[in-house]
């Protein structure tokens, strides 16, 4: 009796396993694309490129993308893994890609290509007002003003869409993210240490410089863009002569 039982919890447990390799086996030999699930990618453009490393099936691979927003190469790059093919957006839009093997199967990998996107929520509104010869109450006013100069309230915040490399489109909500906002134009330039961001309103125009901080206390702590700042010295300047510096920080980290 014991050794039937065991007989059969063998032939159960060699069976069990020769299903679970044979599964291994049919997964491993499906035609697909690593890293990405449903056949489905999400890409940027401009400046999105990257690369596809294709798995599975039986090489050599075919890979075409007829479309006037993505390039896709139609040979792998010798010098990187042999089955990796790269590709550069061109546009926005849906584009797909076919992919086939030396056995016949194939899949389609479907793509959507969107506009970068940088959402910044403001989180805490400060003010900078250096003079020696400005008086305390001089100092009060003037930084009041600074704040007030600051066209978005804390809540509020920014949605810069690129529609180029280093410009495009921007929305100012005044109150709430997401609610009403103003639309306006931008552009990105490099500034000695940050960023400048210059936005453009109608006739308004901000010129906001992106703050770094380290990140924590800890010695060697990478800096990280916590705010904008804009430089409001020579707006009130003629009001305030004495004043060296004056400066307006939305913070949004």
């Amino acid at each position: 009796m014991k050794t039937s039982h065991f007989r059969k919890t063998a032939i159960g447990l060699l069976l069990a396993l020769t299903v679970a390799c044979s599964s291994e086996k049919q997964e491993d030999d499906l035609l697909r694309v690593l890293h990405y699930e449903n056949n489905e990618i999400m890409l940027f453009y401009p400046d999105d490129i990257g690369s596809l490393t294709i798995a599975g099936g039986t090489a050599p691979y075919s890979v075409r993308c007829e479309s006037g927003i993505l390039k896709v190469d139609t040979e792998p790059w010798p010098d990187e893994w042999p089955h990796t093919f790269h590709y550069e957006t061109l546009g926005t839009g849906e584009a797909h890609i076919l992919i086939s093997d030396a056995s016949g199967q194939t899949l389609i990998l479907n793509v959507k290509i969107k506009y970068r996107e940088r959402n910044v929520e403001i989180k805490e509104h400060h003010a900078s007002v250096n003079g020696d010869l400005l008086t305390l109450a001089a100092q009060k006013e003037l930084k009041e003003k600074a704040l007030a100069s600051i066209p978005v309230e804390v809540g509020g915040g920014y949605k810069f869409i690129f529609t180029e490399r280093e410009a495009g489109i921007v929305y100012m909500y005044k109150e709430k993210i997401g609610a009403a906002y103003t639309e306006g134009s931008f552009t990105v330039s490099p500034g000695e240490e940050s960023r400048l961001f210059h936005l453009r309103f109608d006739d308004t125009v901000h010129t906001y410089v992106e703050y770094r901080q380290p990140l924590s206390r800890a010695t060697l702590s990478p800096l990280v863009v916590v705010a904008f700042y804009e430089d409001l010295t020579e707006k009130f300047k003629p009001e305030y002569p004495e004043a060296e510096s004056v400066y307006s920080f939305q913070y949004f980290y």
